[in-house]
């Protein structure tokens, strides 16, 4: 796992912000009498600890998760490779005129420009026009399947 320090940093600063602001409102509402300073610092009730602990632990955890996730988008982004614009394609034979002016197969091409890899197959149309009589022996043992 990879820890993205600046999200885990703001995770943590934002816990201890909701720690702050939760000591407000308990000075505001609950412990008036205690002094705030004393509440933030010295004197804090038990319970509150657990409360300021527990907050900042789910931040810190939130901040590790959220940082992964970045950290595998940036590596995902980084290794994509996209096609965009208009290729040249000859109408006949399918090659592509690269950006030189040269003539590539289509497979060539692409896999320079990505990270795509190509594996050859025959569709059906073209296996019943280069061979007939394998095509119709192989369509006939289906039939009789």
């Amino acid at each position: 796992m990879k820890i993205n320090k600046r999200v885990l940093f703001i995770a943590v600063l934002l816990g201890l912000l909701v720690g702050f602001v939760d000591t407000i409102l308990d000075y505001k509402y609950f412990y008036k009498s205690k002094g705030f300073l004393n509440l933030l610092i010295f004197d804090i009730p038990e319970h509150e600890i657990y409360i300021r602990f527990t907050i900042l632990l789910c931040f810190v955890i939130v901040g590790l998760i959220a940082g992964n996730n970045i950290s595998l988008l940036q590596e995902a982004l980084h290794d994509v490779k996209i096609l965009k614009g208009f290729l040249p394609i000859c109408a006949n034979c399918k090659n592509i005129r690269d950006d030189q002016g040269y003539w590539n197969q289509v497979e060539k091409y692409i896999s320079y420009h990505s990270e795509a890899k190509f594996t050859h197959g025959i569709c059906p149309k073209c296996a019943e026009e280069l061979y007939p009589d394998l095509y119709k022996e192989v369509v006939l043992n289906k039939k009789n399947k």
